[in-house]
């Protein structure tokens, strides 16, 4: 099959049909996503890295005062902290600089974007180049109709979708990962030396933004032994040109990130380890989703796929696939070979033993592109298979099978994200399954949160997150006159602060200071999608609490048992238990408690571990041991007897010195 890339009016039409109608709705749109957990660390380093490469400083003080400034230009985190002094790696810089480059340009200099909307204009130019890409690979191999459902599987991916407005990271690797495979493809194919150099400086992109990337020989090796061994016992030429390729790489990676300039190797390792640490079980940390293990192997990945991958796709692209593995012998350009190498090393990479994944299927998202060539293969071939005569309207008739599933994310939106497909029963099957991660957004639905505040907050109101750092809340988005800040989280002083945080499977809603606000306030606002709710906002104030959560009396306890270095509290009666404070002496030598576990049982049988350890102080000071002080809070849990366990040395048995015990005398008990 002759391979060219057609660059005809019509045809270019089709080209960018997809990416361009994505790009419209996207920047149309940008205002209506906020930020992820993640994205102000990497921000603030994109910020700091940019100026250095712009003016040589590390910190920011030639920026004049009357400069359009980024609120992520912070003077306490500038080149100076991520060049010099930061040393714990995680996931390499190029594509914070290139988020703060859009910054730079829209938001700084030309001012017609908000200041974190100005970020994500990167994402979403990253997406335009994967759905362009996408289209020209399946279209030059399969035809018009296979590269138009190509991409247009791509831009309707509900999670994908979302997260290209809002995820720094997953969709642009995902973009410069399909970019480098195709045009080694094509450099192969072709025998292009200009298409191979091209594929380097993407494989730099894609290096220098996360290390997925690396896995990249795992697809290509055995491709070109299938495809063009001769290729591999060549001479000198085709080695000369990968030896190239390979410099192109080292270069950008370490041009583009100055913090490897000084002590390289540490940095590096650093950087490894932390790869080790996300992608495996290494260092024994537990299995993210070990109720998945099946022989060893994780079957989450897969499992995830197919529930979060909508039923369209999913149908074209196992025609596709099936289609492909009958005619590999066919495979004239290795086409079909090169995209389920593709496919099933994107997945068995965090599916083989040893391996993880977290967080749903964002972290793999290179699977996405070759599933959805598969899709488009498949919609050709089903049309193939009609007459000549009515092909044409055959193929639009099958592109309206996309409309289901376009009305659904304009119905969640800008939630599309959390979608789940009718396989599990949407989202409320997977939440209903207690299917990891079902409803996270990553931080997106915070700016809901904030428009909500925005229009009913009274004057200068405090505005925290309940779990969330601080930087959860898009404050570029925050009404002028609102404080944002997590210190004013009163808890049962009920100061009148608004909270607000996600409702996932998952989630830390076991921690107090979630069971709180959850527990004792009826929420003001709340973010529901098919019929589960994803995210909440409580006004912490004697109004919004629930009527028997409000009055407490003390209690005194019957009986209080010492045992080495645990202490046994049993009350007279079981009540619904608000409040533990506890100080205690010890002998002479004897060094203080510095953690330990709570239990609570209300029969003496079933006991509860508190998933918070003793370290944790709920009350107005921070946890010191030598304070001897235990402040703890209960989200109206049901108590008789407690126990708590702490790290005390043998021989030093504490005795209670002050105790103050609190419970809600209006809450009626459950029945025996």
């Amino acid at each position: 099959m002759r391979i060219h890339f057609p660059f005809k009016l019509r045809e270019l039409f089709f080209v960018t049909l997809i990416p361009l109608a994505y790009a419209v709705i996207a920047f149309a749109t940008i205002g209506h996503y906020g930020v992820s957990f993640d994205e102000p660390p990497h921000f603030r380093r994109g910020q700091a890295y940019l100026h250095f490469f712009l003016t040589g400083k590390k910190d920011y003080s030639d920026i004049p005062s009357t400069y359009r400034r980024s609120i992520y230009q912070n003077d306490n985190e500038d080149g100076r902290f991520y060049i010099d002094a930061a040393k714990n790696q995680s996931h390499p810089p190029l594509n914070d600089t290139l988020a703060a480059l859009g910054n730079y340009v829209f938001f700084q200099k030309l001012g017609i974007l908000d200041d974190t909307d100005a970020h994500h204009v990167f994402g979403i130019v990253s997406v335009v180049l994967l759905l362009s890409t996408v289209y020209l690979f399946a279209r030059v191999n399969f035809g018009v109709l296979a590269g138009l459902v190509a991409s247009l599987s791509v831009a309707v991916y509900p999670m994908f979708l979302g997260e290209s407005h809002f995820n720094v990271k997953d969709p642009p690797e995902t973009s410069f990962f399909t970019a480098t495979l195709i045009l080694f493809w094509y450099a192969v194919v072709k025998k292009s030396s200009k298409a191979l150099i091209a594929s380097s400086i993407f494989f730099s992109l894609a290096l220098g933004t996360k290390f997925n990337i690396l896995f990249l020989p795992f697809i290509v090796v055995p491709w070109l032994f299938i495809y063009r061994k001769q290729l591999l016992r060549q001479s000198t030429g085709w080695y000369k040109t990968l030896l190239l390729y390979s410099v192109v790489v080292i270069v950008v990676f370490f041009a583009t990130n100055p913090n490897l300039w000084n002590d390289t190797i540490f940095r590096l390792s650093e950087m490894a380890r932390f790869y080790l640490s996300v992608g495996t079980n290494s260092g024994g940390s537990p299995d993210y989703q070990p109720q998945f293990l099946r022989f060893g192997f994780n079957t989450y990945p897969f499992w995830a796929i197919v529930y979060s991958t909508p039923l369209v796709i999913l149908l074209f692209g196992c025609v596709g696939g099936l289609y492909a593995l009958k005619n590999l012998k066919k495979d004239i350009n290795g086409a079909y070979i090169l995209v389920l190498l593709w496919l099933s090393v994107s997945v068995l990479r965090v599916t083989l033993p040893g391996t993880t994944i977290y967080g749903g299927i964002r972290h793999i998202f290179e699977f996405l592109p070759a599933l959805a060539i598969f899709a488009g293969v498949g919609a050709h071939q089903i049309i193939l298979h009609l007459g000549k005569k009515y092909r044409r309207i055959a193929s639009l008739f099958l592109l309206l099978f996309f409309v289901p599933i376009i009305l659904k994310l304009i119905s969640m939106h800008p939630n599309e994200n959390v979608y789940f497909n009718p396989l599990i029963g949407g989202l409320k099957g997977a939440v209903e399954k207690h299917f990891p991660s079902a409803g996270a957004s990553l931080g997106n639905t915070y700016m809901q949160g904030v428009e909500w505040v925005n229009r009913h907050a009274e004057k200068n109101a405090c505005v925290a997150s309940i779990i969330g750092l601080r930087g959860n809340i898009p404050v570029t988005k925050l009404r002028g006159d609102l404080v944002n800040t997590n210190t004013c989280r009163s808890g049962t002083e009920r100061g009148g602060e608004y909270a607000m945080d996600m409702v996932y499977e998952g989630y830390y809603n076991y921690w107090y200071d979630y069971q709180y606000y959850a527990t004792y306030l009826r929420p003001v606002y709340e973010i529901v999608v098919d019929g589960v709710t994803i995210f909440q906002v409580f006004k912490n104030d004697t109004a919004h609490t629930r009527p028997e959560l409000i009055r407490e009396i003390y209690i005194v306890p019957q009986d209080i048992l010492y045992k080495g270095n645990v202490i046994n509290i049993t009350l007279p009666t079981s009540v619904v238990l608000s409040r533990l404070d506890l100080q205690y002496g010890l002998p002479e030598g004897c060094s203080p408690a510095s953690d330990g576990s709570l239990f609570i049982s209300s029969d003496g049988l079933n006991w509860e571990r508190d998933p918070e350890s003793l370290r944790t102080s709920h009350g107005k000071y921070n946890f010191e041991p030598e304070q001897k002080l235990f402040e703890r809070r209960f989200a109206a849990k049901n108590v008789q007897f407690i126990r708590l366990a702490t790290n005390l040395e043998e021989g030093c048995t504490p005795k209670i010195t002050v105790l103050d015990m609190r419970y809600h005398p209006d809450v009626p008990l459950p029945s025996p």
